[in-house]
Parts: C-alpha cells; sequence; structure tokens
C-alpha cells in the first residue's frame, strides 16, 4: 500500500512523466463494450473451432478429478 501511495505521488509531482494512464469513457451514454462494432457482451461457444472445444474436454475432466477428490477427502 505504501508503495503504491508512494509511486502515485511520484506519477503527480513530476512535471511530464512516461507513463500510461488508464482512459475511462464517460459514463453518460450509458454501460457498454470496448468496441461494440468488432463483439458484442456474450460470446458464442459454438464459434470457436472444432478442435479447441475437443481440446477443452482434457482440462475439464482434470478439473473434475480434481474436485472429486476434494470433495471425498474433505467430506
Amino acid at each position: 500500500m505504501i508503495a503504491i501511495v508512494v509511486m502515485c505521488g511520484m506519477d503527480a509531482l513530476i512535471p511530464h512523466p512516461d507513463t500510461d494512464k488508464l482512459n475511462i469513457p464517460d459514463v453518460t451514454n450509458g454501460l457498454m463494450n470496448t468496441n461494440p462494432d468488432k463483439r458484442g457482451w456474450l460470446i458464442q461457444p459454438l464459434d470457436l473451432p472444432l478442435a479447441w472445444i475437443y481440446a477443452a474436454v482434457i482440462p475439464a475432466f482434470l478439473l473434475y478429478i480434481l474436485i472429486f477428490l476434494e470433495a471425498s477427502i474433505a467430506g
């Protein structure tokens, strides 16, 4: 916490620091995503390549085993 406060203070006191700032859009227009022309709010999972969908089975199965064993050991 101290480091964040000190670094923000130094950034504010140095005349022309070369640090990137986060540009936050005006919220008077309502909540919207970053680039509505390129993407919407939801990602359609069926638009992914078929190989990615099949490849997701491996980590999902490993996660299933992990949760099953954790529930069996703890319960």
